[in-house]
Formats: structure tokens, C-alpha cells, sequence
């Protein structure tokens, strides 16, 4: 397998591949959501503020789009580099 330096330059490029290549795939509202909760490490409050959401369809919302791309090739690709 690949050891040091190149090895952990090809995990981070083929994370930061399937991370984008997921986020892609979202309409730009839940990539938004994404971004903020994740990304920018922002609060369901902030998140509900921000994009005018009540919390409640956030929280719905943010549930039902992991599950659509944990159904993804690419989740598991990402879930596997990270594991």
C-alpha cells in the first residue's frame, strides 16, 4: 500500500474527489445546508436562520439528503478512505 507523504496526498485527493463529486450531485439549497452544518460547522439554529428554513424541515430535510447519498457510489468511497 501507499505509506507516508504520497500515500496520505492520494487519500486526500481522493476524498476531497468524492466530497465533491457528492456535493455536486445536490440541488444547491441542501448543498447549502450541507456546507453550513458540515463545512462551516454552523448550528440547525444558525443553518434555520441563514437559509429561512423552520428547524424542523431542516432537520427532515438534512436527514433524508445523508440518505440519499449515503445510496451513493461515492459515500462509500468516502466512507472507506475515511475509515
Amino acid at each position: 500500500g501507499c505509506t507516508g507523504a504520497d500515500g496520505d496526498a492520494r487519500v486526500v485527493v481522493e476524498r476531497d474527489s468524492a466530497l465533491s463529486s457528492l456535493l455536486d450531485a445536490l440541488d444547491p439549497e441542501d448543498r447549502a445546508i450541507l456546507e453550513l452544518y458540515y463545512v462551516q460547522e454552523r448550528s440547525h439554529e444558525e443553518v434555520s436562520s441563514i437559509l429561512g428554513i423552520p428547524m424542523n424541515t431542516l432537520r427532515k430535510r438534512k436527514s433524508r439528503i445523508i440518505q440519499h447519498l449515503q445510496g451513493m457510489p461515492q459515500f462509500r468511497v468516502l466512507r472507506d478512505l475515511l475509515s
